[in-house]
């Protein structure tokens, strides 16, 4: 009776260990259930090159699953074994604060991430850890309320307000000394001429200047940025040689690139050419203007 006891208890374990190694398919990190859903924690490794300048077998993100959908904070590495990224989800989407990094370690930009979109506060830095964009997004997305830009050197580059994805009244731009450079208004994104007011580069002393901020040895020198051809990331539009009756993108940048919207083709006479329509960065769409075909 008590050999049988044994055989019983044995084959009992062994159908368990079974039924263990299919549920894990083998992997006591990456797991699957009975119903083939991952869960738990999750490991992603470079096999076959499937990431290009990784090693083989080398982690390249990490992070949890629930009925293998992606929940809580996920982690990206670069190369170097140094955090690219954390990305919260929630239902396997994008919800939640997220944070992305330099190869050097550094914070690059930080804000909550829902979706598709920024939403609340969102910084972005500078590569030597000084603040560069200092905003503000709505529920939609899109830039609402105090809007500030900093040079390398910690100074103010820019200053002003933002309504839906615009500017509104008075924005202020400043030298990279941080003495007043020009006053301009504006009004639902549109410039008003005969209220913009420049100054000249001079002695600070002689006209408001910003509060200066903190200087770092390894701060890289950046030249201010040319009226139109300063493009930031998000909602923005641009005008064929500053034409604002002519524009020529408008849509949502980001590093300066049309990622989603339109691009106007004028021909040397400033005449409408064609109609480029853009997502994820490339043309999905091309109407002419004299005849409206594709």
């Amino acid at each position: 009776m008590k050999n049988l006891f044994l055989f019983v208890l044995l084959i009992t374990a062994s159908s368990a260990f079974a039924q263990s190694f299919e549920m894990y398919k083998g992997d006591t990190v990456n797991r699957k259930d009975a119903q083939d859903q991952r869960q738990g924690h999750w490991v992603v490794l470079n096999k076959n090159n499937s990431n290009p300048g990784y090693s083989e077998g080398q982690l390249v993100e990490e992070g949890e699953y629930f009925n293998n959908k992606k929940v809580g904070v996920w982690r990206k590495y670069y190369p170097n074994n140094k955090l690219k990224g954390e990305i919260t989800f929630a239902n396997n989407k994008p919800n939640g604060p997220a944070k992305f990094y330099y190869e050097n370690g550094r914070l690059q930009e930080e804000g909550n991430w829902k979706e598709k979109n920024w939403i609340g506060v969102y910084k972005y830095y500078h590569e030597n850890g000084i603040l560069f964009y200092d905003w503000q997004f709505n529920s939609e997305g899109k830039r609402e309320g105090q809007q500030k830009y900093y040079y390398a050197n910690g100074n103010p580059m820019y200053e002003g307000d933002w309504r839906d994805g615009k500017e509104s009244g008075v924005l202020k731009e400043y030298y990279e000394n941080g003495s007043l450079k020009a006053e301009k208004y504006f009004n639902e994104g549109k410039i008003d001429p005969g209220n913009t007011k420049n100054y000249d580069l001079g002695n600070p002393v002689d006209r408001p200047k910003a509060p200066v901020g903190p200087m770092l040895v390894e701060a890289k020198k950046e030249e201010p940025p040319k009226e139109l051809g300063f493009i930031p990331d998000g909602q923005f539009t641009t005008y064929h040689k500053g034409d604002k009756n002519k524009v020529e993108k408008e849509g949502t940048f980001k590093n300066k690139v049309l990622i989603e919207g339109k691009q106007n083709v004028y021909d040397a006479s400033g005449k409408l050419i064609k109609t480029l329509y853009i997502k994820g960065g490339k043309v999905v769409e091309t109407k002419m203007a004299n005849t409206g075909t594709k």
